[in-house]
């Protein structure tokens, strides 16, 4: 359902998504809750690719632990001064930031009875969220 929007955003930074959605089990998600999660991983991943990369991907696959939604940018990376605080309320490396999207999505995460990796290189971030199947 989103997928025109974060075209749309991406276009917007002169950059692409793309979108690699496998079929998989099904799961318990509250879609306003995923939606806001997958926005938040998107912009932030755009944002990161700010000179740096120009494709976002979002992944759909299952797994025998459950269902993964994976965000992979191709930014410079999370420093790990910064990476210890991501998911802290009210960190922020924006100027303008609030630092409470990741903190949000930490929080929807949790309320699925999921978890959230990251995995992040000089190469780019990947957000790895695995959702337990019904």
């Amino acid at each position: 359902n989103l997928k025109q929007l974060l075209e749309f955003e991406a276009a917007q930074h002169n950059k692409q998504i793309k979108f690699k959605l496998q079929a998989c089990t099904q799961a318990l998600l509250n879609t306003h809750q995923i939606s806001q999660l997958l926005v938040n991983l998107v912009i932030n991943g755009l944002q990161a690719m700010e000179n740096k990369g120009n494709v976002i991907e979002v992944r759909t696959y299952s797994t025998s632990k459950g269902v993964v939604l994976s965000i992979s940018d191709q930014g410079p990376g999370i420093p790990q001064d910064v990476l210890d605080n991501i998911w802290n309320p009210f960190f922020t490396t924006k100027e303008s930031g609030t630092g409470l999207g990741l903190a949000i999505c930490k929080s929807i995460v949790s309320r699925h009875n999921a978890t959230i990796g990251v995995e992040t290189s000089i190469n780019g971030t990947t957000f790895e969220i695995y959702f337990p199947t019904v």
